[in-house]
């Protein structure tokens, strides 16, 4: 095993102009408060290295012009630790290939292009414009325009503010704690936005579902247009909306208050809701999957609280950390693997989001234990038995949530019939209503006899029928 270690220092000032041109190694980029820069180079090979071959550092004073080229000539396995301190006021382009990078506290503009790479983010102000493939974006506590692209990964913001441009495809989007505006076409991937304060936003996708929770705006517009997925708006109660849902093959399902006015136009079905001044536009267009309006904040659902707790399965990771090939490599893997485990033991998730965040959590871990030693990738092997867990976790969790969900699923079917029926004649005189009510309730009998529900469940929705009819 061959060693090398280096340190370098710039005599670069604020405003710095960076590029970074590499493939093979990646690094971590951090700004500070001095005007200097510094390198600083740890690397592990199985071969002996030569930095020069490796490494081409220019500086131009006069323009303030820093360009830094890494490349692995011999293809060499290696594992390396380069670090990077710039001035915080410095403008970054990156070109990067099979690498991992992580970019901290700058202020400028940052132009990043990956192939087969992750890159992460944080406390970055300034505009920021990425293109990624095969490799995810994660972007944290960061401020100004955003213009993402990827290909084959996902990106991840999280309490960020400004305006964000997502394209994307075979990879999910996920915001959370945002504000600004969004606007994201994505294909291959599902949607999620929570917690978050946009003033606008913009969503269209393709094969995935979109989850949009809503704050309390007083006004904007919002577009949510999806084929091949359903559409989840959650809404609060003090929202001014003025609602325009349109589904073509799909069933709509209502959960907020206030009358609406339900028609069939051109082949489509149509929902239009307005409460107060109606100055939060919303429109819902989906092709092919329900689309699902209802209040963030006193949601129907009996079972919204009901959660499952992975804190067994991390508990059951201890054997996979008995798989570690050798005492010297034990420790080092074990405290990856003890937070690997931590997430799990604190990962409580509500039931209607099972797949999307055993997804996260997969991902999360995989990022943890993903790690070589000694050029051979350990990681894998835990990876490995890490999946076939979760895959086991998760088939627990959706048998746990079709159990919790069973009486709920059969007073939705009863509660779209008549739905349906509204929707076909707007007004029942007094024998078809009460046609409608004995059809309900003798569909409620036959799932009794046919023993898809008990007798305290048939109970329940009957006496849940009569309750809305009163």
């Amino acid at each position: 095993m061959y060693n090398l270690q280096e340190k370098f220092k710039y005599a670069t000032s604020e405003n710095l102009n960076l590029q970074i041109d590499t493939e093979d190694f990646g690094m971590s980029i951090a700004g500070n408060d001095k005007a200097e820069s510094e390198l600083e180079i740890k690397i592990g090979s199985e071969k002996k290295i030569d930095l020069d071959d490796i490494l081409n550092v220019k500086f131009v004073e006069r323009k303030n012009k820093l360009t830094i080229k890494l490349n692995n000539p011999k293809n060499n396995k290696c594992k390396t630790d380069i670090r990077l301190s710039v001035p915080r006021k410095t403008n970054l382009k990156i070109n990067s290939e099979n690498a991992e990078f992580r970019i901290s506290d700058l202020n400028g503009y940052v132009n990043t292009s990956f192939e087969n790479g992750k890159l992460s983010m944080n406390q970055i102000v300034g505009r920021i414009e990425c293109k990624t493939e095969n490799g995810g974006i994660s972007i944290e506590d960061s401020e100004g325009s955003m213009k993402l692209q990827t290909e084959n990964g996902g990106i991840k913001l999280r309490q960020n503010k400004g305006k964000v441009i997502i394209r994307g495809e075979n990879g999910g989007v996920k915001c959370s704690k945002c504000v600004g505006t969004l606007e994201t076409h994505i294909e291959n991937g599902s949607v999620k936005v929570i917690e978050s304060q946009f003033e606008n936003a913009d969503i269209q996708n393709e094969n995935g579902s979109i989850y949009f929770e809503f704050n309390d705006v007083e006004k904007g517009e919002f577009k949510f247009k999806n084929e091949n997925g359903k559409i989840h708006l959650a809404i609060p109660e003090e929202i001014p909306f003025n609602i325009i849902a349109k589904n073509e093959i799909g069933n709509f399902h209502i959960g907020l208050d206030g009358d609406y006015d339900r028609r069939k136009e051109n082949g489509k079905q149509i929902l239009e809701m307005v409460k107060g001044s109606g100055n939060v536009k919303i429109i819902a267009e989906n092709e092919n999957g329900r689309i699902t309006l209802v209040n963030s904040k006193t949601s129907k659902n009996p079972f919204s609280r009901e959660r499952f707790n992975f804190e067994k399965l991390a508990d059951s990771f201890e054997h996979i950390i008995d798989k570690i090939p050798s005492p010297e490599q034990q420790e080092k893997i074990h405290k990856k693997m003890e937070k690997a485990m931590k997430k799990l033991k604190k990962l409580k998730i509500n039931i209607p989001d099972i797949s999307g965040i055993v997804e996260d959590v997969t991902d999360n871990i995989e990022n943890d234990v993903d790690f070589d030693i000694d050029g051979k990738n350990i990681g894998k092997k835990i990876k490995i038995e890490i999946k076939k867990s979760l895959k086991k976790a998760t088939e627990q969790a959706r048998k746990f949530k079709n159990e919790k969900t069973k009486m709920k699923n059969e007073e939705t079917k009863v509660h779209e019939e008549r739905e349906k029926s509204e929707a076909e004649k707007t007004e029942l005189n007094t024998e078809e209503a009460e046609m409608v009510k004995q059809r309900s309730r003798l569909k409620i009998l036959q799932l009794l006899e046919q023993g898809k529900i008990n007798s305290t469940e048939a109970e329940k929705l009957l006496k849940a029928m009569e309750d809305r009819n009163e």
